[in-house]
């Protein structure tokens, strides 16, 4: 079984082995200093011996081996914790790459998270908007039931130049440009699930075109006498444009998709309302 050290506990032996290495260096310096001070006491009383023997002779004197053995020891010991030092530094410069490489690897595999994320995030808008068209019924040809008897429509794919062309392309549908659902605040509400942040606008069926300032539904009624959604300071009927006014209504780009007058030839996409033909 391997057994894996942290750095911290590496470090620790590594603190304690070097404490080991001064104690024993110390108790060694000690000891050769005691056996110096032995060696030399045996030496003087060897000489005085010797001065006083007979013979001269210093062959018998008994000079013990004990300190000398005792060094050797020591420096055994001293040499192991060494070893043992040498072994733990590269252990924990071992462990310091071994981290140095991890870190490098995490750090990829979150660039390749963050890739993924971003994929999943895209798979969940998709599946929501495929879970948003089955449950708007008749999603595939187009047609959102509003609620109030009537069916609404915004042809994306197609971009009208003119008030009068969008008129005419809802006509094309079977349909006409949106009056009803627009001014009915709730069914409106209900309606911003079809808008999407364009910078192009949406016409609705509301103009001034006959009478200035008179704003009328394309089916004849007054729009003083409905709900409005305008944009703060609007309608304004700007004359900083080339057809010096702003007779028609849009749903603006963006949310929270209010009213906006512009001049009848701006490109935008158009809403068409019809009756509904749900049973």
């Amino acid at each position: 079984m391997k057994h894996c050290l942290n750095t911290g506990t590496l470090e620790r032996m590594l603190f304690v082995a070097q404490l080991t290495v001064i104690l024993v260096l110390s108790a060694s310096a000690v000891l050769s200093q005691h056996a110096t001070r032995d060696n030399n006491a045996e030496a003087g009383s060897c000489h005085v011996s010797a001065v006083c023997s007979s013979n001269n002779s210093i062959s018998n004197v008994n000079i013990p081996l004990q300190s000398s053995e005792s060094n050797v020891e020591l420096e055994q010991i001293h040499n192991v914790v060494l070893r043992l030092h040498r072994r733990l530094n590269e252990t924990i410069r071992h462990e310091n790459r071994k981290r140095r490489q991890q870190d490098a690897m995490l750090a990829v595999l979150k660039s390749h998270l963050r890739i993924v994320e971003v994929s999943v995030k895209r798979i969940e808008r998709t599946l929501s908007l495929d879970h948003y068209r089955s449950t708007l019924g008749d999603y595939n040809r187009g047609w959102y039931d509003g609620g109030n008897g009537y069916e609404y429509n915004i042809r994306w794919d197609y971009i009208a130049l003119s008030y009068d062309d969008a008129r005419a392309s809802c006509e094309n549908m079977g349909a006409k440009i949106a009056t009803v659902g627009v001014r009915q605040q709730q069914t409106f509400n209900a309606l911003k699930k079809l808008f999407r942040k364009l910078s192009l606008y949406t016409y609705i069926g509301l103009t001034d075109r006959e009478n200035e300032g008179v704003w009328v539904w394309d089916d004849g009624r007054l729009a003083k006498h409905y709900w409005t959604n305008w944009v703060a300071s609007e309608p304004n009927d700007s004359q900083d444009n080339e057809y010096r006014g702003e007779d028609c209504a849009f749903i603006t780009g963006r949310k929270p998709y209010q009213w906006n007058d512009n001049p009848c030839y701006h490109p935008a996409h158009v809403l068409c309302e019809r009756a509904t033909t749900r049973q």
